[in-house]
C-alpha cells in the first residue's frame, strides 16, 4: 500500500573555492554555508545535483540561540541519475524534482532503494510538482511489483520479518509560490529552512496528467534574532546585567531571512527574466538573490543562430541569453558581487565538462567571469573538482 500524502503547510556572503569534497564551501555570514557536493548533469542523459548546507554556529543570534542541526543539511535537485553515478545524493533525504522528464526524475525510485539501505527508519522526501504526483505513484506502484516479483525469499510483498515492504518514499506534490519547510527548529517557532517552488518555462503539460508545470526551487533560512533596543544601545556591560537582573526587557525580536541556494530546473531564458518593471518583489526576484544560483545551460555557441531556435523550440537556455536575464536581476551591479552561478546540463556535444568550460568562459559575459563555474561530469573519472570554474 502506498503511503498517504503529507500535508503541505502554507506559510503566510562570499564564496570560496577549495580543493575538496565539496568544490564551493561558502565563507557565509548567514545561518547556514552552501557547498555544491560532486553530482552529475547533462542534457537528455541525467541530472542530479546536491547541495550540502551547513550550519554556522557563529551567526550573531543573540540571547537564547535557536538550536541549529548538528549534522549539515543535505538537498538534491532532481534525480535523473542513479546514486551510483551520483554518490554525493545517495544519503540525502530532501529531494526536489524540477519536471516530469526522465533524464530528471527516473533515479528517483533507485535512490529510495539505496538511501534506504543506509537509513531504514526514516522515509526520504520527494517534492515534485503537484500534477506529476499521480503518474509517479503508478511507477512506483510498478517499481514495487518488480521488487515483490524478484523477491526470492518471498511470494509475497512480506519482508523476513513478515512486515510489508517498504519503498522509504514520501511523495509531496508542491505548487508554485507555495512555501514549504524541510527542517524545522525545534525551540524557534519560526526558525528553520524553508523551500519556495516558481515556475518557469520548460513543460507545462501532458495529456496524461493535466497541468504540470515546470518549478524551480528557492532555499532560504528564516530564524528569530535578538537585538539590543535602542534606548539601549551604548550601555556597559555592568548597565546590561543589571538591567537584565531587574527583568527589564532589553531585547527586540526581528525575524532574518537570508537567501541559500536556488535552483532553476530546466527552463527557457524567458522563465527566468524579471520583467520590469516589477511592482513588488516576487519568488524569482528574491530567488536569484541567493548565495548560489544554480542555472541552466545547454547551448553554448556564441552568435550562432541555429542553436538559438533550437533553444527557443525546447525551452533551454542559450549562452547568448545570459547578459539579459543576469542583468534583469541587477548582477551586473556591484551589490550582486559576491553571489556564485554554477551552470548545469550543458549538451553532450560540446565534449567532456573541460571542453565545455573553455566554450563557456569564451561567451561569458564580463560581469560573470570569476564567479561563473560549470558542474564537472568528469569528477568521478579524474578525480577532480565538483565545479569547473571560469
Amino acid at each position: 500500500m502506498l503511503r498517504p500524502l503529507p500535508k503541505l503547510h502554507r506559510l503566510s556572503t562570499t564564496v570560496a573555492q577549495q580543493r575538496s569534497m565539496a568544490s564551493l564551501v561558502g565563507q557565509s555570514v548567514g545561518h547556514f554555508s552552501p557547498e555544491i557536493m560532486k553530482s552529475s548533469s547533462t542534457a537528455g542523459q541525467g541530472t542530479c545535483i546536491t547541495v550540502l548546507l551547513t550550519p554556522n554556529h557563529s551567526y550573531p543570534f543573540g540571547p537564547s540561540p535557536p538550536t541549529l542541526p548538528k549534522k549539515p543539511l543535505k538537498i538534491t535537485f532532481d534525480m535523473g541519475v542513479t546514486p551510483s553515478l551520483s554518490t554525493s545524493a545517495t544519503g540525502s533525504s530532501i529531494n526536489l524534482i524540477s519536471h516530469g522528464h526522465v533524464d530528471h526524475l527516473m533515479g528517483m525510485f533507485g535512490h529510495a532503494r539505496s538511501r534506504r539501505m543506509i537509513n531504514p527508519n526514516v522515509d526520504g522526501m520527494y517534492y515534485l510538482p503537484e500534477g506529476l504526483v499521480e503518474v509517479v505513484n503508478d511507477i512506483r506502484s510498478c517499481v514495487k511489483r518488480l521488487d515483490d516479483k524478484n523477491n526470492l525469499n518471498s511470494s509475497s510483498s512480506q519482508n523476513k520479518s513478515g512486515q510489508e515492504f517498504e519503498d522509504g518514499m514520501s511523495i509531496v506534490g508542491v505548487e508554485p509560490d507555495v512555501e514549504f519547510c524541510v527542517w524545522k527548529c525545534k525551540n524557534d517557532n519560526v526558525g528553520g529552512v524553508y523551500c519556495t517552488p516558481f515556475e518557469v518555462d520548460h513543460v507545462h503539460g501532458h495529456a496524461h496528467t493535466g497541468t504540470c508545470r515546470s518549478l524551480g526551487y528557492f532555499i532560504k533560512s528564516r530564524f528569530k534574532k535578538k537585538v539590543l533596543k535602542k534606548e539601549y544601545e551604548g550601555l556597559e556591560g555592568k548597565e546590561i546585567g543589571k538591567l537584565k537582573k531587574d527583568k527589564v526587557e532589553i531585547y527586540d525580536e526581528e525575524i532574518v531571512e537570508i537567501p541559500i541556494v536556488t535552483y532553476t530546473g530546466d527552463t527557457s531564458a524567458s522563465g527566468i527574466t524579471l520583467p520590469k518593471p516589477c511592482p513588488e518583489p516576487s519568488v524569482l526576484s528574491k530567488a536569484f538573490g541567493s548565495e548560489i544560483v544554480l542555472c541552466e545551460l545547454t547551448y553554448l555557441e556564441g552568435g550562432e543562430e541555429k542553436s538559438k531556435l533550437l533553444a527557443d523550440e525546447r525551452k533551454h537556455m542559450h549562452v547568448d541569453s545570459l547578459p539579459s536575464v543576469f542583468r534583469s536581476h541587477g548582477w551586473d551591479t556591484s551589490t550582486r558581487s559576491n553571489q556564485k552561478v554554477v551552470f548545469f546540463h550543458v549538451s553532450a556535444k560540446h565534449g567532456t565538462s573541460q571542453m565545455a568550460a573553455n566554450k563557456l568562459k569564451a561567451n561569458l559575459p564580463d560581469f560573470l567571469k570569476g564567479r561563473a563555474g560549470l558542474v564537472n561530469n568528469e569528477w568521478w573519472q579524474k578525480k577532480g573538482d565538483a565545479v569547473l570554474w571560469v
